[in-house]
Formats: structure tokens, sequence, C-alpha cells
């Protein structure tokens, strides 16, 4: 079966939330504008059940949501301007390996 690996529950954010915090540490202008016609239905907060990877593999996360988001957009940011982006991967996950995990 599937592994999920995600924020504590915690950090789970409803999705206006998690966008609006993403575009506020985006450099230079970001915005974003829901469309006015239907929708359907979809849940406020989407969150991964990150319950298997706890207890059958002790796992817990090394990032909090706000370091999450900032790792997201230095990623693009240096990205767009020229960076490899294997390199990129490699670098972060070096980064990550090296953290605690948070509790």
């Amino acid at each position: 079966g599937p592994w999920n690996f995600g924020p504590h529950q915690r950090d789970t954010l409803a999705v206006q939330e998690l966008v609006e915090r993403l575009m506020n540490r985006w450099p230079g202008k970001a915005s974003w504008v829901q469309d006015a016609g239907s929708h359907p239905h979809e849940s406020g907060r989407l969150r991964l059940d990150t319950s298997k990877t706890i207890q059958l593999l002790g796992w817990t996360p090394r990032l909090v949501v706000t370091e999450a988001l900032d790792w997201i957009v230095e990623w693009y940011e240096r990205d767009f301007q020229g960076a490899e982006p294997k390199a990129l991967r490699v670098e972060q996950i070096e980064r990550f390996e090296t953290m605690k995990p948070v509790r």
C-alpha cells in the first residue's frame, strides 16, 4: 500500500491560506484570484494520512510548514536564475538529511 510523508497535523492549512503564505514569500509580484464561477465541492483542508508511516517507520517530519514553503520558493527562484535543477534537489535533500525531526 501507499506510504505518505507529510507535515504534522498542526501544520495543516486551508488551501487558501497555503496559497496566500506562498505568495507572500514569492519574490516580486505574485497573486491569485479564485474563479467566481461554480466549483465542485472540495475539502477546505487537504492533507495526507501519515499514520502508517509514523507508526511503522517511526518517521516524523523535519520541516514545519513555513520552512517547507521557504524551500519551495528558494528552489524555484534559483531554478529561474539558471541553477541546475538536479543539483538543487540534491542540495536540499542533503540539507534535509542533516535536520532533526520536528516534535
